[in-house]
């Protein structure tokens, strides 16, 4: 079975500048990629959009309303600082101490959070129970497809509640149910009898035929869980983070992570080989990682996005992949077949794709669980 976990996207942007970063009033110059003003002092409204603020010591600052679109702040002390209403579009946060800072009302599409202390932030939409692991920027549904590819359901990241469209069956959800951290991804059975839900804190909920194999909730992680991945047996599931950690349970074979690298952009979902025996892990830039015996067939690493990817879908044979932008923008690798897209149509709320049953076609779905058709 060809079942994809199309996780919330949590983008980032990796500019090349040196780690050499200030500490007090001013931020130095990332060379081109700068735009702002990167000697003024800290205050409301002040614009450092891409500028390096590295290590900068910004405790208590007043940046409500501040333009740090692109900025990269990694190792930077954030800590009660006042960010309400800034734009931190794609800033580069990775390490970064935000204990206390308040985001209310910020823009954090595409912002990495990898391995930043996330303390008692209160997040753009008012919530602050999240712990110390950074939760993604920008939660989207959750979209799992049936064995048949005819049905899937979506899951919503803030209750658990699972809603099943076409020949996918509802088994019963988290909703009204207490949770630790918020649902961060599902998988079905191979059969279409039931499905896995996972929190960003590694926990992980079954339902119908669905087997519990173990979880990595209350467990320290480095960075939170982005997805889960049926074994194709469904005797077994992997969890990634969005640092690119696997974790492997029941028969699931543990072929490698990305865990201890520096990524450009955090990982956003992963995908199983048809014999289990390897996967792909899949970042919101598009890089493809490939672990045990899946191949790697190409990548969008290397090029500018107008939108992050929010996942992935092998090929039926596991010859070639499908990416999904959140614009709904599709590219095919391999011999996956490129049969259209939403690119370009104005939509901006995709949250992943899953193939037609002969492979020659797929459906991207929107937030809502509208699914977009395209080729057989």
């Amino acid at each position: 079975m060809r079942l994809r976990i199309v996780a919330s996207a949590v983008a980032a942007l990796a500019l090349a500048v040196s780690a050499v970063g200030v500490i007090g009033a001013s931020a130095t110059q990332a060379g081109a990629a700068a735009t702002g003003d990167c000697f003024a002092p800290p205050s409301p409204g002040v614009n450092w959009s891409g500028c390096n603020l590295a290590y900068a010591n910004l405790y208590g600052a007043n940046l409500t309303n501040a333009n740090l679109d692109g900025a990269y702040l990694t190792y930077a002390n954030l800590a009660d600082a006042n960010l309400f209403g800034a734009n931190l579009t794609y800033a580069y946060l990775r390490s970064a101490n935000l204990y206390g800072t308040d985001l209310t009302g910020a823009n954090l599409t595409g912002a990495n959070l990898s391995s930043a202390n996330c303390s008692s932030v209160t997040w753009p939409d008012g919530t602050s129970d999240h712990g110390r692991t950074c939760p993604p920027t920008a939660r989207g549904a959750l979209l799992a497809a049936d064995d048949q590819d005819t049905g899937y359901w979506v899951a919503d990241p803030d209750n658990g509640a699972v809603t099943n469209y076409g020949t996918a069956e509802d088994f019963g959800s988290m909703a009204n149910q207490p949770l630790a951290a918020p649902i961060d991804g599902i998988d079905g059975t191979p059969d279409s009898k039931g499905y896995w839900e996972v929190g960003e804190d590694g926990g992980v909920f079954s339902f119908g035929d669905a087997a519990f194999y173990g979880s990595m909730g209350g467990q320290a992680l480095n960075a939170p869980i982005v997805g889960i991945e049926s074994t194709p047996d469904g005797k077994g599931y992997w969890l990634v983070a969005s640092d690119g950690g696997v974790f492997a349970f029941g028969d699931a074979q543990f072929s490698g992570s990305t865990g201890s690298l520096i990524l450009n952009q955090p990982v956003v979902g992963m995908a199983s080989t048809p014999d289990g025996h390897g996967y792909w892990l899949v970042a919101t830039d598009g890089g493809i990682f490939a672990f045990g015996d899946a191949s790697f067939y190409g990548s969008t690493g290397n090029l500018t996005l107008n939108q992050p990817v929010v996942g992935m879908t092998p090929a039926p044979d596991g010859q070639g992949y499908w990416l999904v932008a959140q614009d709904g923008g599709v590219f095919s690798f391999g011999d996956a077949g490129f049969y259209g897209s939403l690119g370009g149509s104005g939509v901006d709320d995709v949250i992943g794709m899953f193939p037609a049953a002969d492979g020659h076609g797929y459906s991207v779905v929107e937030q809502d669980g509208k699914a977009n058709a395209f080729g057989s």
